[in-house]
């Protein structure tokens, strides 16, 4: 009934999968990244690859029989998948470089050929982890010219707060040095409070790096935010305030765990516009929600209210935005799930119009 379910993948903590992103090949072919897992999805073990055949049917000349496990021996997990000109699939999450039973995750990717096998021209044997501090994840990935690689994600080297961090490799996985002179950029979004993270980035063709993600904020509200960075890596100033622009994504909202409202998907119109997906919360409720920027990074008045959209459903308290991809030139299509009243979470497709 247009449903597939994955195989579940034995670990160290049992046996389970859990799909987190998704790309289609030109070919039709279905590639998901997430992780292998326990059978209640807590667990880490390992950077999982799958794909699908069109049908939906594994395809079983992928790896090994459809599946790719990474990094299973060092607590692997998987967020983010991109495609590359030459076929090629890059995996991005995290893995546990200091084999400390899972306690200080690192940036961790891999490059898998057509085939599903490890590219050697990449990193070290088609796998890449690299320090950016204690608890760092790619969260998004994306190509950008030349065959380089954008990530988006967090970091926590100080174990206290959360910054959003952005960087570049280089096509055999390398940090790129001219990208900011690290590779990489970190920094605090929060306002008055201590947790950022971009969970989202589109390269755009003039070479533009665009991140969407979540910041914290005193008083019991948060923000979903949208940031633009020269292809240098410096931030873009003619967007937003500064390279950034913000969004009210909470109002007396208290946290809970390091799961925090704002946006998790972003697409970028061909006008420069830029339209993110996530969630809205209150003291009691979570809500799909997007907010629309144009390119200068301020609110779109010609989308939803204001720049924003706030879904209601019937008998549904709480839903959420994962993702979001336009759908021909004049609408976009948003991916996540909902909560009916007490029963199971169940998946969510809405369309709208992109003005």
């Amino acid at each position: 009934h247009g449903i597939v379910n994955g195989p579940a993948v034995g670990g160290g903590r049992g046996r389970g999968s859990l799909g987190r992103a998704v790309a289609i090949q030109p070919n039709g072919r279905i590639v998901v990244v997430g992780k292998a897992t326990s059978s209640d999805g807590s667990g880490r073990d390992g950077l999982l690859v799958e794909r699908y055949r069109a049908n939906g049917g594994l395809d079983r000349s992928f790896g090994s029989g459809g599946v790719v496990n990474l990094f299973a021996d060092s607590f692997g997990d998987g967020y983010a998948v991109a495609l590359e000109p030459s076929g090629a699939i890059v995996a991005a999450g995290s893995d546990d470089a200091t084999g400390s039973g899972g306690t200080a995750p690192r940036v961790a990717l891999a490059r898998l050929s057509a085939s599903g096998h490890p590219d050697g021209s990449f990193g070290s044997h088609g796998l890449d982890v690299i320090d950016l501090g204690a608890y760092s994840y790619a969260l998004g990935v994306a190509v950008a010219r030349g065959g380089k690689l954008v990530i988006a994600g967090s970091q926590s080297p100080g174990l206290q707060a959360t910054n959003a961090l952005v960087g570049r490799l280089t096509p055999s996985g390398r940090l790129d040095h001219s990208f900011r002179g690290s590779g990489y950029y970190a920094h605090q979004y929060a306002r008055q409070a201590a947790f950022s993270a971009f969970n989202a980035v589109a390269v755009r063709g003039n070479g533009q790096i665009v991140t969407a993600g979540t910041a914290t904020s005193s008083g019991l509200t948060g923000y979903a935010i949208v940031a633009r960075f020269r292809g240098s890596g410096a931030p873009d100033g003619s967007f937003g305030s500064g390279g950034v622009a913000y969004a009210r994504s909470a109002v007396d909202y208290l946290t809970n765990g390091t799961s925090f409202p704002g946006a998790n998907g972003l697409t970028v119109l061909p006008n420069g516009e830029v339209i993110a997906a996530g969630r809205f919360n209150t003291s009691v409720e979570s809500k799909l929600a997007l907010w629309a920027f144009t390119a200068g990074g301020r609110p779109a008045g010609g989308f939803g209210s204001h720049g924003s959209s706030v879904l209601t459903l019937h008998n549904s308290p709480n839903s959420e935005g994962a993702a979001i991809a336009q759908a021909g030139t004049s609408a976009v299509v948003v991916a996540g799930d909902e909560d009916q009243l007490g029963k199971p979470f169940g998946g969510l497709i809405a369309r709208y119009g992109a003005r």
